[in-house]
């Protein structure tokens, strides 16, 4: 699906998506990353909710997030209790999401000067065509 939204051309954020990958500013992404309003990783480890560990974490807390977003593949993702109470003890608010719906919630709190962290978690298969809801940038 591709997404509208320029109002601040320094501001990174998620320009469309799809089962098979994100695009962000130019560069489609089809491997785990981690997304903030000015800084992108392009490599972050974790290919599932249950792979991320405490080096994944550690990386995604460096980015000193208020809100985290994990965006899956999946109908109904659910981030487990003890990856929940890890980011709660610290203040921040964590939320399992599917990928759309991740990726649309990340641009409204980057546009609104959030302290939000997005970490899309793919597996790395190929790339299909985007999904296009006829709008024009």
């Amino acid at each position: 699906m591709r997404l509208v939204l320029d109002r601040d051309p320094a501001l990174l954020l998620v320009r469309s998506y799809d089962r098979t990958g994100v695009q962000v500013g130019q560069e489609r992404l089809t491997r785990s990353f981690l997304l903030t309003r000015e800084r992108l990783l392009r490599e972050w480890p974790p290919r599932e909710l249950a792979a991320v560990d405490d080096a994944a974490i550690a990386t995604l807390l460096e980015c000193a997030p208020k809100i985290v977003l994990l965006g899956l593949v999946a109908s109904s993702p659910l981030a487990p209790g003890p990856l929940r109470r890890r980011f709660t003890a610290r203040g921040i608010a964590l939320e399992a999401l599917e990928l759309g719906a991740a990726c649309r919630t990340y641009n409204v709190l980057a546009q609104e000067n959030r302290a939000v962290v997005l970490g899309v978690l793919l597996a790395g298969a190929g790339s299909a065509p985007e999904e296009d809801t006829g709008r024009k940038d």
